[in-house]
């Protein structure tokens, strides 16, 4: 699972325009049930979510401003509304996945954390090359 493809400067100005592309390079396909997006932006994906081996899903920070803009997406591959924006000078995005970390305490107990992991990382900017 990678971030393949940003828009945080759309041509209209309209940041409602904004998305992140989330693409599944791998040859399965993947439940990304409460994966997260996160830095400038922040978005939950919803229980049910999944990305078949080769398939693109794009998240908009409004899906309808979107999809007006580009009719050509389908409907069925934009999710959103993210909270916050792209910031226009780069920053970093995240893409995370939800982990349950068990550990035996000290009275030999069962404990259980939810943690975040880091799938793939972008930090953008205006000019120059983006590094991975």
């Amino acid at each position: 699972m990678v971030i393949n493809e940003l828009q945080y400067h759309p041509a209209s100005n309209d940041d409602n325009e904004e998305f992140v592309e989330i693409y599944n390079r791998g040859t399965n396909a993947i439940p990304l049930d409460k994966w997260h997006l996160s830095g400038g932006v922040s978005y939950t994906f919803p229980v049910g979510t999944s990305l078949p081996a080769g398939g693109y899903l794009v998240v908009a920070k409004d899906v309808a401003a979107l999809l007006s803009a580009h009719p050509n997406l389908s409907a069925a591959s934009v999710l959103g509304g993210y909270s916050g924006k792209l910031a226009n000078g780069g920053e970093v995005v995240q893409l995370d996945k939800p982990h349950d970390l068990v550990t035996t305490n000290e009275l030999a107990q069962l404990a259980t954390n939810k943690i975040h992991i880091v799938v793939d990382e972008v930090a953008y900017r205006t000019s120059g090359r983006w590094g991975h």
